[in-house]
């Protein structure tokens, strides 16, 4: 069904996919080396702190800030404590139009957004926060997570198995 979408799907759309969570286990094995190697610990946090907010809009986009903010996080942070990764769930107070068909759905639970700061990649650590944070939404009781605006659909579909499911035009 992905490589359907894959098929239309183009920098001019937003790109939805979707994560079955039911009977799922996130637990990754490594996950515990990984964070080792790195020197990064994990947060699971209610909202953003100022410091949080801050880095996020620094980092990535205010838009991003604003949303963790209001959201759920799972923050991995440096040995100093300052945030080098997040990743954010469960944020419904903003009602993006892409967002419209998934948010009155009741077992349907909203990822993201998330990001890893450049100096960080490649040490699983996305990998990390996004399974933290499905599991959580899992949890919750969700049965399905929707990752809206997707922009690395490889990532996804490699760690977490999601699927696109719709291949929306900018109005």
């Amino acid at each position: 069904m992905a490589h359907r979408f894959l098929l239309f799907c183009n920098i001019g759309v937003i790109t939805n996919m979707l994560v079955e969570l039911e009977g799922r286990s996130f637990a990754t094995p490594q996950e515990e080396q990984w964070l080792a190697q790195a020197r990064v610990s994990l947060a699971n946090e209610r909202s953003a702190t100022p410091a949080q907010v801050q880095w996020i809009a620094r980092t990535f986009r205010s838009i991003w800030a604003d949303e963790a903010k209001h959201g759920w996080n799972w923050f991995a942070n440096d040995e100093r404590g300052a945030p080098v990764g997040f990743a954010t769930y469960e944020q419904r107070e903003h009602r993006w139009w892409w967002l419209a068909r998934w948010l009155s759905q009741h077992d349907v639970g909203i990822f993201g957004p998330m990001g890893v700061h450049k100096s960080m990649r490649g040490q699983h650590i996305g990998a990390i926060v996004l399974r933290r944070a499905l599991d959580s939404l899992q949890q919750r009781g969700f049965r399905r997570a929707v990752i809206p605006a997707v922009g690395p659909i490889k990532f996804y579909e490699r760690w977490c198995g999601a699927t696109v499911v719709e291949c929306l035009p900018r109005p």
